[in-house]
């Protein structure tokens, strides 16, 4: 991608292309995404995901908060019957949804003869489907989906 300036605004050229094929950026995105026909696809999808990483690490540090609060106004109905069934069920299927994220971001998919599983599908799939990962686990055998899944839907109705 060339840029230029001229009286103060930046001209993209977006003819210009790669010249190493084997260029990986470390952080952001690809300057070429921008000459791409799926770009807006991309990048909303990019953000989407991003944003959801955000919030759930912003929800999680909310119920260690409240956590805190828990012990220092001494009340250890609210940390045992509040906080400790949110925590776990946040890190676990939340947690777990970031995780899958991450592992989808950096496995090399273009190496694999399918595409990758879809992170939706495999999350409804925890409640409905009594936690089958289905034909295509994200990673492994999806053990780990399973112990998630019968652990988080056996600690709903506990209290």
């Amino acid at each position: 991608m060339k840029v230029t300036a001229k009286n103060n605004i930046l001209i993209v050229d977006r003819t210009v292309t790669k010249s190493d094929p084997d260029c990986v950026y470390g952080l952001g995105v690809d300057p070429m995404w921008y000459a791409a026909k799926n770009e807006l696809q991309y990048i909303n999808s990019f953000k989407m995901k991003i944003s959801v990483i955000i919030g759930v690490a912003q929800m999680i540090i909310g119920i260690i908060l409240k956590g805190f609060n828990a012990i220092h106004f001494k009340s250890s109905i609210d940390f045992v019957y509040e906080f400790v069934p949110q925590i776990i069920f946040m890190v676990l299927f939340f947690g777990y949804m970031n995780a899958m994220i991450i592992i989808k971001w950096l496995t090399d998919w273009s190496s694999v003869s399918q595409n990758g599983p879809a992170i939706i599908t495999l999350l409804i799939g925890i409640p409905l489907k009594g936690s089958d990962p289905g034909d295509v686990p994200l990673y492994g055998s999806g053990g780990s989906q399973k112990f998630i899944g019968n652990f988080v839907m056996s600690k709903q109705y506990q209290y």
